[in-house]
Order: C-alpha cells, then sequence, then structure tokens
C-alpha cells in the first residue's frame, strides 16, 4: 500500500490531461460573460424621423454671431440665480 499512495498521488494530476481540449462544454460555458453583456446594454427604440428644425432661427442665430450679439445662455446656480445675475456675453473672437 506504501508504493501505492505515491503513484495515486502521481496519477491524479494526469487524470486532467484525458478530457481533449475540443471536448464539448457545459451549455452553461460563457453564460455569465453573456448575462453581463446584456445587462449593460441598453436598447433605445430609433426613431427614423429627423428632429425638428427651423431654418430662419439657425440663419438668425448665425447672424447674431456674426454680429457679436449672441443671446447669453441663462445661469442657473444656488449662488446666483438666472434673474438676478445675467450672463454677459463674451465678445467674438475670445
Amino acid at each position: 500500500m506504501r508504493r501505492l499512495l505515491p503513484l495515486i498521488a502521481l496519477a491524479a494530476p494526469l487524470a486532467a490531461c484525458a478530457t481533449p481540449l475540443d471536448a464539448p462544454q457545459s451549455p452553461q460555458t460563457g453564460l455569465a460573460v453573456a448575462e453581463a453583456i446584456a445587462a449593460q446594454t441598453v436598447s433605445a427604440a430609433v426613431d427614423p424621423t429627423p428632429p425638428a428644425s427651423s431654418g430662419r432661427r439657425a440663419s438668425d442665430a448665425t447672424d447674431r454671431y456674426h454680429a457679436g450679439k449672441v443671446k447669453p445662455p441663462a445661469v442657473d446656480s444656488a449662488s446666483a440665480p438666472a434673474a438676478s445675475a445675467p450672463a454677459k456675453p463674451a465678445a467674438p473672437g475670445q
């Protein structure tokens, strides 16, 4: 029995090599990766219609930009509400 125990101990790791690498695997193999990808994928419905736009508004905005009369964006913050502290427009090229 003393001679048999070391042989079993040495033969056990070799048993792992008995399965070929191209043997069929469990159907569950890779399922965790597929589930993680599915959980992190956003399925958004695509609307084929283009967003509404106005050529006149875009033209007027371009003219104001070139004339240096850009409307300042509204500033909303806890320290300076939009009604009490209007933003100063920057001069073109700055």
